[in-house]
């Protein structure tokens, strides 16, 4: 069974898309940084396992993260938040 975790962001979706790919390609020494957003639309986002990270300024890697659903009735200050991954951290 798949674990959920909600995420807020500003904008569309093709934009933040966009935005992560060209994020990804800036990358420097193998560490990915977290990009500023100003929340907004709220996304449920789908994930396997969230497990600790080197790579991310987070310090948190979800695996295999999908994009479930627009949350449209839930505005960003109830949106979940880094702390709430971190009690999912399988160690």
């Amino acid at each position: 069974m798949a674990l959920r975790g909600v995420h807020a962001v500003k904008g569309d979706f093709e934009h933040q898309c966009a935005l992560d790919l060209a994020h990804r390609s800036e990358a420097i020494g193998g560490v990915v940084a977290d990009p500023l957003v100003e929340p907004g639309l709220v996304l449920e986002v789908a994930f396997d396992a969230v497990q600790r990270s080197k790579r991310h300024k987070s310090g948190l890697a979800m695996r295999f993260p999908r994009i479930h659903r627009i949350r449209w009735d839930k505005p960003a200050a109830e949106a979940d938040r880094l702390e709430s991954l971190e009690k999912l951290v399988e160690e």
